[in-house]
């Protein structure tokens, strides 16, 4: 019945953790779902959404929210609604473009996420959490997102390895001077 729907809303907590989630909308569904699952087995977790696109933005956001102990931080850069580069890699407008242009548009993402992995890094002295590109091409029914997907499976994993391949490289760098607190999620 209905306790049971509640139930996470309704456990009391023994232990409260404050995360910051940076990404877009997707972020307050992980939120809602994570704060039910948690608070049932009694950790409570309270999420503070962002939604910067430039490191401009993150540094402002950031400073708003003053100086919160976080204890994770959840970044996921990759999203199609993030820009227009992201975009533009599951868009079947230019599905024949090369090797070349493909990685050129990867080259253009990969230069806007990097400040942004780079301004949590030296914020936070918390474990941060990227979520790797996946570029999964959406579509309005099931049958649609299929052959959207096989449609632009060359030029999305073209973009994928080169981003991800970046991503690793970048977090191994960071990893050096920050004791492994930043981690990729796939």
């Amino acid at each position: 019945g209905l306790e049971d729907v509640f139930a996470g809303l309704c456990t009391p907590c023994d232990v409260h953790i404050e995360t910051l989630l940076v990404g877009d909308c997707l972020m307050s569904e992980i939120a809602g779902i994570a704060t039910d699952i948690s608070r049932r087995t009694g950790l409570g977790f309270s999420s503070f959404p962002i939604n910067a696109r430039s490191a401009g933005q993150l540094k402002a956001a950031i400073k708003d929210l003053g100086d919160r102990p976080y204890k994770a931080v959840f970044f996921s850069p990759f999203s199609h609604a993030r820009s227009a580069d992201l975009e533009n890699l599951v868009s079947l407008r230019k599905l024949f473009e090369t090797r070349d242009s493909i990685e050129i548009i990867a080259d253009r993402i990969i230069a806007q996420t990097s400040p942004l992995v780079n301004v949590l890094a030296q914020n936070y002295n918390c474990p941060i959490y990227i979520h790797t590109a996946g570029l999964v091409p959406r579509g309005d029914t099931k049958f649609k997102s299929k052959l959207r997907e096989r449609a632009l499976r060359r030029r999305c994993t073209i973009a994928q390895k080169r981003i991800n391949s970046w991503l690793t490289e970048h977090v191994a760098m960071l990893n050096q001077n920050l004791h492994s607190r930043i981690q990729l999620i796939n």
